[in-house]
């Protein structure tokens, strides 16, 4: 018989996986940039992260993506592999 709880269960785990992700790139980004973020800013798919922000406030991330990247493998043992 199916179970509709333990269905459940796996997009609940899947929505706190992606708020711990959404945290840690803010912090991340704060610690490299001093830009601070929200966690509307912030969309996760798979191991990517896409930045929904002004322009120029992308473009500021782009230049400093490497060291971004850097201090996500530190906070969150490279879960995240590229910044879009």
């Amino acid at each position: 018989m199916f179970n509709i709880s333990g269905f459940l269960e796996k997009f609940k785990k899947i929505s706190e996986n992606n708020s711990f992700i959404k945290k840690t790139v803010i912090e991340a980004v704060f610690s490299v940039t001093r830009f601070l973020l929200e966690e509307k800013d912030i969309e996760v798919s798979g191991s990517k992260v896409k930045i929904r922000q002004s322009s120029v406030l992308k473009n500021e991330i782009f230049f400093m993506k490497e060291k971004i990247l850097k201090k996500l493998v530190e906070l969150e043992n490279n879960i995240t592999k590229d910044i879009i």
